[in-house]
């Protein structure tokens, strides 16, 4: 991942999902926390977990503390956190370049891919 970043200036979008799997001992599904993960979120523009996922990457549960879960993954070095939470539609969370953080915006959306949208927008 770091020799993809130190070959391109293109965004690079982050869905952690299939880092964050894996097959357990009863050969089912099996979710969990790599070691190094925040060092490859750093590398990306948008990281865009959905509420399971970012319970597993910040040991928040977003429905009950949605600011604190995207603070901790912006205090990775992650320029826009895009936190997805089925019915409730999705927080866009960016980081402007030389403050810590911004105001999250909650957008109501059916679909969590139109808050891609308003980034560029």
């Amino acid at each position: 991942m770091r020799e993809i970043r130190e070959r391109t200036q293109a965004p690079i979008f982050l869905d952690p999902q299939g880092l964050l799997r894996r097959i357990g001992p009863n050969g089912k599904i099996d979710h969990f926390k790599p070691e190094g993960i925040e060092e490859v979120c750093a590398l990306c523009d948008v990281v865009k977990p959905n509420e399971l996922e970012t319970q597993i990457l910040t040991g928040i549960d977003p429905r009950e503390d949605l600011e604190g879960a995207a603070s901790i993954l912006k205090s990775w070095g992650i320029r826009t956190v895009v936190i997805t939470l089925a019915e409730l539609g999705a927080l866009v969370a960016p980081t402007m370049p030389g403050t810590v953080s911004r105001r999250s915006q909650r957008t109501p959306l059916t679909r969590p891919a139109r808050a891609i949208h308003l980034l560029a927008g």
